[in-house]
């Protein structure tokens, strides 16, 4: 089980967030989730719009999840997709250095401005939200008898 911190007041929706964690097995960490469109806009480029972005905090087992208040993508989606990257977090597979905007996956370099679709660690992700996402949503369904 992971523990939420929800400083962004995004409420209900962090349960697919929860969700997600649990299905990726990750436990034992605390997630801090805030608005920072300034951050945020830091990693944008022409070619794309960052609705959120994860990383891992000086403070052990903690890590902060950055979202815009008003995100381009399905919030939902967005969350399962981020609950991917928090799975590459406590893998040790992704790392990121927030100041000089350095990705590192599985011990390979990548600068941010690194073209956004072919990054490893984002296309797990979004190979894989969908179907946390589906999931989610059969959960929440009432069971026929």
């Amino acid at each position: 089980m992971i523990k939420i911190t929800d400083y962004a007041e995004i409420g209900g929706d962090l349960e697919v967030f929860a969700f997600a964690a649990d299905r990726l097995n990750i436990d034992g960490v605390d997630v801090v989730v805030i608005h920072n469109e300034k951050i945020l806009n830091k990693f944008d480029s022409e070619k794309w719009h960052v609705n959120a972005i994860m990383h891992k905090t000086p403070i052990p087992n903690t890590y902060e999840l950055i979202i815009r208040e008003r995100p381009e993508d399905p919030l939902q989606l967005i969350l399962c997709h981020e609950a991917i990257h928090l799975s590459q977090f406590v893998r040790g597979d992704l790392t990121l250095d927030m100041e000089r905007k350095i990705f590192t996956w599985k011990g390979q370099t990548f600068p941010s401005d690194y073209d956004y679709q072919w990054r490893p660690w984002e296309r797990e992700a979004f190979n894989g939200q969908g179907a946390i996402l589906r999931a989610y949503r059969r959960s929440k369904r009432p069971k026929c008898r």
